[in-house]
Formats: C-alpha cells, sequence, structure tokens
C-alpha cells in the first residue's frame, strides 16, 4: 500500500510516523506533500519517507490518501487532487479535517471516491490518541479498517 500525506504538520507528522511505528507502511512506500516543504525535513531526514513536490504527484502514486491540512485548505487540496485527472480510480481518501461533511469531501474529490473522515484526538500527538471514523457512500469496511490500522 502507497500511503500519501498532504498536509505534514503536527497531526500529519504524528499519524505519518504512527503508522511506520505500527508497521503499516514503510517509510518508502510513504509519500508526504506540504506546501511549506521544511514541514518535511524530519520525516525524509529521520524516517527516509519520500517526499513530493505536488499534491498531483501524491494524488497520482497513493493508493490511500491521508488528509491533514487545516480545515480552510482542505477545498483548495481535494480541487487541485480533482483537477489533478493523477488520482486512481481506487484511490481512499481518509481526512482528520474538522468542520467538513463526508458529503462535501465526496463532491470535491468526485462520485467515485471512497471517503472516510477520521477525528482523531491531540493525545495522537504523542502516540496514545483514539480516534473515531465514519465513512462516506462509497467506502467500504475493509476501508474502516485500513483507518484503523494507520
Amino acid at each position: 500500500m502507497k500511503l500519501g500525506l498532504i498536509g505534514c504538520g503536527r497531526m500529519g507528522k504524528a499519524l505519518a510516523l504512527g503508522a511506520i511505528d505500527a508497521g503499516a507502511v514503510p517509510p518508502a512506500d510513504l509519500l508526504a506533500y506540504d506546501v511549506f516543504p521544511t514541514a518535511l525535513d524530519d520525516l525524509v531526514n529521520e524516517r527516509q519517507v519520500t517526499p513530493a513536490t505536488s499534491i498531483a504527484e501524491v494524488a497520482g502514486l497513493a493508493d490511500v490518501l491521508l488528509l491533514c491540512t487545516k480545515p480552510h485548505d482542505v477545498p483548495a487540496a481535494l480541487h487541485a487532487i480533482a483537477a489533478s485527472g493523477t488520482t486512481r480510480e481506487n484511490l481512499l481518501v481518509i481526512s482528520v479535517a474538522a468542520g467538513l461533511t463526508i458529503a462535501a469531501l465526496e463532491h470535491e474529490v468526485g462520485h467515485h471516491a471512497r471517503v472516510i473522515r477520521s477525528m482523531p484526538n491531540t493525545p495522537a500527538l504523542i502516540g496514545k490518541g483514539a480516534a473515531a471514523f465514519t465513512r462516506g457512500s462509497h467506502a467500504t469496511p475493509e476501508d474502516v479498517e485500513t483507518a484503523h490500522r494507520l
């Protein structure tokens, strides 16, 4: 599984490190992007995560896309994903952004997208968190299991 990470702030970085440490994804299979390239430095230098130069690059290579941007940045990120034309038909999008409905996420990414909305709590930043999940109309129980592993 190729995991794409969009947004490498505190929560994005914590979730990426948690997925690596849990063995859910090897660092070489994690592709990360942030509008601030220096946000990738720790993941790239310490964990050998692959840096990406654009959202389109991440969307084109990922099987699972972990969207960890600030809520006000999500529409632009989703538009970039949809407009890139590079997404795989079976792309799973997991969003941790607050305040966005699954319907809005599905609308922006496209009707075929499998979407899961997750709300991790702040102890996730130290590897002790919990998260609630809800799935969109095209997401499967297996997708929820994937989200849980991550």
